[in-house]
């Protein structure tokens, strides 16, 4: 049984990614009879795995519940269905993936004017006012809720989930900066966080996908002081910041 998760290496080495995704399955399968392996990357670069054993329905299931999976087929996509991506890019308008390769490649679109509509309450911010406020940036794990699609080109657009939209509102209300690592697995992660001994300044770490991961900090800690020390570990990283002041200042009153 072939199971495709929304799972993209980004700049992180093979082996590394294949270790992190090896242990988070191991955490899932328990006493189950299963067997997995990571037999290839899909056209678009997500993982694939093959589930063998006894058990295989079951683990699947709850791989469905701790990975979202990969809409490879177009024809499946349902108008106001809620599906999630990693965002590819946001020059205009933003653009995320959902998994969608057959028959052919297609990016879901949430368009300027409906971010600003969600986000800045129709403000005209720019799209780099918004991408860095919100941390919208390439490899970054959003739900999307599908709009419009149109067969014929074939095309997809969309609006944030309010699922979404809930997640920034509850990261703005407990006005803890947070700290978004882009391109590196949990595992290198937790060695840089021990090693710069950062344990006392941070609240939690959560993986959004297995190489992207949000570090909340305490409150009254400074998120940008995180930067230099985890940056010097994680050279192969991005780090960007969500700050919720900066929000209120900046785009809708929350």
């Amino acid at each position: 049984m072939k199971v495709t998760l929304l799972q993209r290496r980004g700049r992180t080495s093979t082996t590394a990614f294949a270790t992190s995704l090896q242990n988070s399955l191991s955490k899932l399968k328990g006493n189950l009879s299963v067997k997995w392996e990571l037999t290839e990357l899909s056209p678009r670069g997500w993982a694939a795995i093959d589930v063998q054993g006894a058990d295989q329905e079951v683990f699947q299931q709850l791989i469905r519940q701790k990975f979202p999976v990969a809409n490879s087929n177009f024809q499946t996509i349902e108008k106001h269905g809620v599906y999630a991506g990693q965002i590819t890019r946001f020059n205009h308008d933003l653009e995320i993936d959902i998994g969608v390769e057959f028959p052919d490649q297609v990016n879901v679109i949430v368009r300027l004017s409906s971010l600003r509509a969600q986000l800045t309450e129709g403000k005209p911010s720019s799209v780099k006012e918004i991408q860095e406020t919100y941390c919208l940036f390439p490899g970054s794990k959003v739900d999307v809720r599908i709009t419009m699609i149109n067969h014929d080109e074939p095309i997809l657009t969309g609006w944030l989930a309010d699922s979404q939209v809930e997640l920034f509102s509850d990261w703005i209300r407990s006005g803890l900066d947070r700290v978004m690592i882009f391109n590196c697995t949990v595992e290198q992660l937790d060695f840089a966080i021990r090693e710069t001994r950062l344990e006392r300044d941070i609240v939690a770490v959560e993986s959004l996908t297995l190489t992207t991961h949000v570090v909340s900090c305490k409150l009254g800690t400074d998120g940008v002081g995180l930067i230099p020390k985890l940056g010097g570990l994680l050279r192969k990283s991005e780090i960007k910041l969500f700050i919720p002041k900066r929000v209120l200042t900046l785009s809708r009153s929350w």
